[in-house]
This record gives structure tokens, C-alpha cells and sequence, in this order.
């Protein structure tokens, strides 16, 4: 009696998937170091298919350069983080969102007063801020109005002034009365001087006296003529 055996023996080899690398004659996957990312599969090294870019961070087995971007309120300049605690906190007077590698500073007319800022914050109306980089906004002055958001004082148009602190909008700005003038920015009106005259309301000058006429006292709207016996 002879007994005959066949065996037939099938191997299914399995690529590594991404997130992974595996070596040659490796047995199983293995998962790419923190830091890495694999966005292929197939990959035999551990350096996987590069480090982590800036402003994010990699966890064992990231799949992306930019798997994870650091909070927002924080950044990272440098490549290969490996997790969100080695992200920076932004400092006071900058933003950054999510996915940051540096700060960015505020912009004129915005400040961030504290530091961890995703974003920065508009002046009120009724302050503003020139520079850069700035925690707190200044107060709009005298003769002046700030609307939300303002990067300088916008003075008040001639023949108009404001004798208010944080004016927020033009409406603050009244018109100078006849008798008197108003250049702009002014922060009350201006007497117009003897031999000078304003008729009207809301202007920037006073006016001469014409020939043969002439105005003595200081503030008022209409000069008057040479008497008999005199010139002007």
C-alpha cells in the first residue's frame, strides 16, 4: 500500500501601509517614529518619507507632513516636532493661528494684550494704534475721531472741531460758529482778529476787511465803513 501527500503552501506578501516601513525580511510592520510621517506605502526605512513640517507635529505613525498643526495661540519654526508640547506660546502683541511656524505681529490698528493669541483684536472705536506689534490701543485726542479698527487719529475737516477725548465718528466734529474759524483738527474755534470777519458757519479762515472798511474788535461776522474824516 504506498500513500502519496501533496502540500501546496501559498505565501501572500503585504505591502506596508502608510504610517509604516518595513525593513527587509521584516516580519511585521513598523510604525514610523515620531517626528516622520509615511505617505506612501511601501516603505522600507525607518526614516519614513520625511520629518514633520514646521508649525505642526508628528505622532508615532503620522501619515502627513502636516498631520497635526500646533493649537491655535501657539507655533513651531523648526521641522520634526513630535508632539503639540514642544509648540511655543505666541507672545503678547502677536497672533498665531492654527498651523503657525512663527508669530505674525499685529498690524497697525489691532493688539493682542496677552500672549497665547490666535488672532489680534481691533482698536475700539474711539482708539487707535499706529505701530505694530502693540498690546493696548491710545486714546484719539482733541480735535480728532477714531472709528473701530483704526491705524491713526482722523482730524476733524476744517471749518469744523471736537473738544471731546476718544471721539468714535465724524459726527463729534461741530461746526465753528460765524465770527470765528476753524483750520483742521482744530479743537475749539479761533476768534477771528480785528480787521478780519466769517459770516458763516463752519469755515477754516476769517476774511480781511476790503478796502475802506475795517472791523475792531475780535468775533464778528461783518466789517464796517470808514467813517468821514478817515481811511481804511
Amino acid at each position: 500500500l504506498t500513500l502519496t501527500l501533496t502540500l501546496t503552501l501559498t505565501l501572500t506578501l503585504t505591502r506596508c501601509s502608510r504610517g509604516s516601513y518595513c525593513p527587509p525580511g521584516a516580519s511585521r510592520m513598523t510604525s514610523c517614529p515620531a517626528g516622520r510621517y509615511g505617505d506612501d506605502d511601501g516603505l522600507s526605512s525607518s526614516l519614513c518619507s520625511g520629518i514633520c513640517d514646521p508649525g505642526h507635529f508628528c505622532e508615532v505613525k503620522s501619515t502627513s507632513a502636516q498631520s497635526s498643526p500646533c493649537p491655535a495661540g501657539t507655533y513651531n519654526g523648526s521641522h520634526g516636532l513630535t508632539s503639540a508640547a514642544g509648540c511655543a506660546v505666541c507672545a503678547p502683541g502677536t497672533r498665531c493661528p492654527s498651523g503657525s511656524a512663527e508669530p505674525v505681529r499685529c498690524a497697525p490698528g489691532t493688539v493682542a494684550p496677552t500672549n497665547n493669541s490666535a488672532k489680534c483684536d481691533k482698536c475700539v472705536a474711539g482708539k487707535y494704534q499706529a505701530a505694530a506689534g502693540q498690546l493696548t490701543c491710545d486714546e484719539c485726542g482733541e480735535g480728532t475721531y477714531c472709528e473701530a479698527g483704526a491705524n491713526a487719529e482722523t482730524r476733524c475737516k476744517a471749518g469744523y472741531y471736537s473738544d471731546k477725548v476718544r471721539a468714535d465718528n465724524a459726527s463729534a466734529c461741530k461746526p465753528c460758529a460765524a465770527g470765528y474759524a476753524c483750520p483742521t483738527g482744530s479743537i475749539e474755534p479761533t476768534w477771528c482778529q480785528p480787521g478780519s470777519v466769517q459770516s458763516l458757519t463752519g469755515q477754516a479762515t476769517c476774511a480781511k476787511c476790503a478796502a475802506g472798511t475795517f472791523q475792531s474788535s475780535r468775533g464778528r461776522t461783518a466789517c464796517e465803513a470808514c467813517t468821514l474824516g478817515g481811511y481804511c
